[in-house]
């Protein structure tokens, strides 16, 4: 009777070793600006986070394909971005956002997720 419990304690210990590594592999994305990921070495294969924010005029929506192209810019460097998924509302040109995808050899970063950035002021609630 005790081995059963060793062996399901053991298979249960094991388990969930296994999803706090899966975890955690997750959260393994480093996040940069534009200007320091452009002046870096650039590897194609790796999932990245980059911060900046859309330039104005570039936001282009093709709702047939449901792709959304704008470039992002951090200083004095700029990127243009693909991203194909709905597009997010609060989404405008100078608008703050933190990009995750990878960088096409092409040299456009297509995006798999946007987060829009917290404006900066708050108002106070008038009564």
């Amino acid at each position: 009777m005790k081995k059963r419990y060793l062996i399901g304690g053991a298979v249960l210990l094991a388990a969930v070793i296994l999803l706090v590594y899966a975890g955690l592999q997750c959260f393994g994305v480093y996040m940069v600006s534009v200007d320091e990921f452009l002046a870096g070495d650039i590897d194609y294969d790796t999932s990245v986070r980059v911060a900046g924010q859309v330039a104005d005029g570039s936001l282009a929506w093709d709702a047939d394909a449901v792709e959304l192209r704008f470039t992002v810019t951090y200083g004095t460097a700029s990127m243009p971005v693909l991203y194909r998924g709905a597009r997010p509302s609060g989404l405008q040109n100078g608008s703050g956002v933190v990009l995750e995808g990878k960088y096409l050899p092409e040299g456009v970063f297509e995006a798999d997720q946007i987060i829009l950035k917290c404006a900066s002021k708050y108002e106070a609630l008038v009564e």
